[in-house]
């Protein structure tokens, strides 16, 4: 009866409907024993809480604190049931309040210290526009495309595979004495794009004109990567050691889920979508926390906001596909020209009429322009890397 009685005074403490009398008990407990408790429970532990509170119920009962004078004379047997009876909820108020403030003040400690490891990973220069298909490791580049295919090349104590289809594979030759602090910078060019498999098993998919700079080894407490441009995570679950990316202007926190995130540096608009899981994203201003299918935006010119979206073109580009969904041309043409490394121009008012399609990144530029021209009516002309939209 006790716990159910102390929940039921609980809520109706919370919900405002308990008596003066219930009421007066709680300012009682509060000033008479509520102050001297010092609690080291977890807040997510309601069973251990519940379970001391009941011990000290039974304690006090033992050395019969509730016959000690209390104001003008001694309190009344009759009245220790009620203060038994309400003991516990009381307690718990008190204690629930103590713990939220600590809660909060982790959650904020955690941030300013994400805050400060924000740049843990040195950022990428947001002048750099990746020209070649490469990593670099202490100064040192490895074209891509001159590794062997299904070959182990060994820098240091990692272990790197090129796959077929513009898949690299990391692993761990020797896990112990390795330096976190040496780190891999992946480039990633025009026209190109790549699949990463990480020691820790998670997957990236780094899209056209990217740069990713990691730790081979990920550090003991934290997984950090500095990301500029676009990619799409598939983190491996790890709660005791969250996955932090990092841009110029937001970082993203994970434990183990699937997110895309768009930061070009000439972006007007840089975003996290989240697909599966949750995250929360922060700048030095707000954090933020996703659930799936939902979007934060953030433009320099305003606040962050944050939508519900459809994710399928978001996995459709992953896959190698453009898809366009209520999008003008110049919209369009934003988008495919970081992917051919062509320079757009527009001549004449150009329709700002909006309409949607597929097209897959394999086709060429010239198929492209086809495509564009039948499917919005435009006249388009291509003079080698310089493209011209007319009505």
């Amino acid at each position: 009866m006790l716990r159910d009685e102390f929940d039921n005074l609980l809520n109706k403490y919370l919900d405002g409907s308990c008596t003066d009398e219930e009421r007066q008990l709680i300012n009682l407990w509060l000033i008479k024993r509520g102050a001297d408790e010092h609690i080291k429970v977890a807040i997510t532990d309601e069973k251990v809480l519940k379970d001391r509170l009941l011990a000290g119920i039974d304690k006090l009962d033992r050395e019969q604190l509730l016959h000690n004078d209390m104001s003008k004379g001694a309190i009344p047997k009759t009245f220790i049931p009620l203060l038994k009876k309400y003991l516990l909820p009381i307690a718990a108020l008190f204690l629930l309040a103590i713990f939220s403030i600590i809660w909060y003040a982790q959650q904020n400690q955690m941030k300013q210290q994400d805050l400060a490891n924000l740049n843990a990973i040195p950022a990428v220069e947001n002048t750099l526009t990746p020209t070649s298909f490469k990593i670099n490791v202490a100064g040192k580049d490895y074209l891509i495309d001159s590794l062997p295919t299904n070959e182990e090349l060994i820098i240091g104590k990692t272990i790197l595979i090129k796959h077929a289809n513009n898949t690299l594979q990391y692993k761990l030759a020797d896990e112990t004495g390795i330096n976190s602090k040496i780190l891999h910078t992946i480039s990633v060019p025009a026209g190109r794009d790549l699949h990463l498999l990480l020691s820790d098993g998670s997957k990236i998919w780094l899209n056209t004109e990217s740069v990713l700079r990691f730790p081979a080894q990920f550090a003991a407490d934290e997984r950090h990567l500095y990301l500029l441009g676009e990619g799409f995570f598939e983190v491996a679950s790890n709660t005791a050691h969250p996955f932090i990316v990092n841009s110029q202007d937001f970082h993203v926190r994970a434990t183990g889920t699937e997110f895309h995130i768009r930061a070009y540096p000439d972006d007007t608009k840089k975003t996290t979508t989240l697909v599966e899981g949750k995250v929360d994203v922060s700048t030095n201003k707000q954090n933020q926390k996703l659930k799936p299918n939902q979007q934060w935006a953030w433009q320099k010119a305003g606040s962050a906001t944050v939508k519900d979206v459809d994710v399928s073109d978001i996995l459709a580009n992953k896959d190698g596909y453009f898809v366009f969904q209520q999008k003008d041309i110049m919209e369009i043409m934003h988008e495919v020209s970081r992917w051919y490394g062509i320079d757009v121009q527009f001549d004449g008012k150009i329709s700002q009429t909006k309409f949607g399609g597929t097209f897959s990144k394999k086709r060429t530029i010239d198929e492209l322009i086809d495509y564009l021209s039948v499917l919005g009516g435009f006249h388009i002309k291509r003079q080698g890397r310089e493209v011209i939209i007319m009505p």
